[in-house]
C-alpha cells in the first residue's frame, strides 16, 4: 500500500482544495514512496484531517491477500502533517 486519500476538514476544505498539488507535493516531500490524493467531495463530515489508506488485494485462485494495514504511527504523521501545511502560503 503506498496511496493515501486525504479528505479536508469542512472548514478548511476549499482552501486545501485551491491548494491540492501543493499539498500533495508537500507530503510527498515529507513521505518519499507515498502518493496521495485529495478528496474534493468528503464522504464523511469532519473537524479534522481524515487520511485514508487505499488498500489493495491481490487474488490467488480463490483465495483474496489483503495487504497489510498501514502503521498508526504513519496515519499519525501523515494527519499531523497536513495539520502544518499553510494553504495560504506559497512555501508551505
Amino acid at each position: 500500500m503506498t496511496e493515501f486519500v486525504i479528505v479536508p476538514p469542512e472548514d478548511m476544505r476549499e482552501s486545501i482544495l485551491a491548494a491540492a498539488d501543493r499539498l500533495k507535493a508537500w507530503l510527498s516531500g515529507r513521505f518519499p514512496g507515498y502518493r496521495f490524493r485529495i478528496e474534493t467531495r468528503p464522504p464523511l463530515a469532519g473537524e479534522t484531517f481524515q487520511v485514508i489508506p487505499i488498500m489493495n488485494a491481490g487474488s490467488n485462485g480463490d483465495a483474496i491477500r489483503m495487504a497489510e494495514a498501514p502503521a498508526p504511527d504513519l496515519l499519525a504523521a501523515i494527519r499531523e502533517a497536513c495539520r502544518g501545511f499553510q494553504p495560504g502560503r506559497p512555501d508551505a
